[in-house]
């Protein structure tokens, strides 16, 4: 039984590091452009409703 899940865990881990290296350019384009939009929306004022005035500290 054990082998079986190891033979599952190494397909699944294969076909995992498959998927990552063909849709590699997906990440390495989309990954700092989601980042940025997220730290974007996070420091624009309003963004946050409890804070009313985003100037006085």
């Amino acid at each position: 039984m054990r082998g079986i899940t190891g033979n599952i865990e190494q397909f699944a881990l294969s076909r995992w590091t498959f998927t990552v290296s063909k849709h590699r350019h997906i990440f390495t384009e989309f990954l700092p452009v989601a980042l940025n939009l997220l730290g974007k929306s996070r420091n624009s004022p309003g963004s946050n409703p409890h804070r009313e005035h985003p100037t006085s500290l």
